[in-house]
């Protein structure tokens, strides 16, 4: 009898954890997760919100020098090949950074070293993880032209592509798919927490944008918390969650 593989053990019990999700055998506990969220982000605050700096002040600088160069005149009247040329770059370079930020937060869930630099970790997934958000960049748009609720939807759904690329090493259907699976699973839930995000962003609009920069290290604390609850993490030896921290499962 040849002995089992460690490794295919982990993956095993990884894959029985998001088998067990998709089953709908989570429980989402809303006050819960947005209570773990808030103490979470409180404990590794300074980490995230100088991630989510880095992340502000790249597409700040994207923007200053794209002005300098072409003009506010010029950049109004774009064609819309022009601006489709500068949305697709734009994805390409910001999509890697999302993904550090990401996965930066999901190191603070599973208490992981992490650290602001980290950011700039997923350029070598740079083509990858670019063309899957503009894949889901032009359903949403398809959707919103579909009377908006598809395109609502596709944005919520995709949620979790990102990071199942990156931290289960998936390819793009498969992690767009698996994403969309998990949602529809517990869409009631996903629909109130963005909800709630939702109110938050655009009362953050009424301080002129300065309480995003409290919104958004929450917003990624709180889908970092829910992704780790859903699927699991890769090897649950090196990670150390307290007690209250832990996901809670349906008996």
């Amino acid at each position: 009898m040849s002995a089992s593989n460690p490794q295919d053990n982990k993956q095993d019990g990884h894959n029985d954890h998001i088998t067990r999700s998709l089953a709908g055998q989570y429980k989402f506990d809303l006050t819960g997760l947005i209570k773990r969220a808030s103490s979470l982000c409180k404990e590794r605050f300074s980490t995230v919100f100088r991630s989510c700096l880095v992340l502000i002040a790249v597409i700040a600088s994207l923007v200053f020098i794209l002005l300098n160069i072409i003009g506010i005149e010029a950049v109004q009247n774009l064609s819309a090949m022009q601006q489709s040329v500068l949305d697709i770059v734009g994805i390409f370079v910001l999509t890697p950074l999302i993904a550090g930020l990401w996965m930066i937060c999901i190191r603070c869930v599973r208490r992981q070293a992490a650290q602001p630099s980290q950011i700039v970790s997923y350029f070598s997934l740079g083509l990858v993880l670019g063309l899957a958000q503009l894949v889901i960049s032009t359903l949403v748009q398809v959707g919103l032209a579909l009377l908006i609720l598809p395109g609502l939807y596709v944005f919520i759904a995709s949620t979790f592509t990102l990071p199942l690329i990156v931290d289960k090493k998936m390819r793009i259907a498969d992690a767009l798919i698996l994403s969309c699976k998990m949602v529809n699973q517990y869409l009631t839930g996903f629909l109130a927490l963005y909800g709630i995000f939702t109110v938050l962003f655009f009362a953050s609009l009424l301080t002129f944008g300065i309480a995003l920069i409290l919104v958004m290290p929450f917003y990624y604390v709180t889908l970092a918390l829910l992704y780790d609850d859903l699927f699991g993490s890769p090897s649950t030896t090196s990670i150390d969650i307290d007690n209250d921290q832990e996901a809670s499962f349906n008996a």
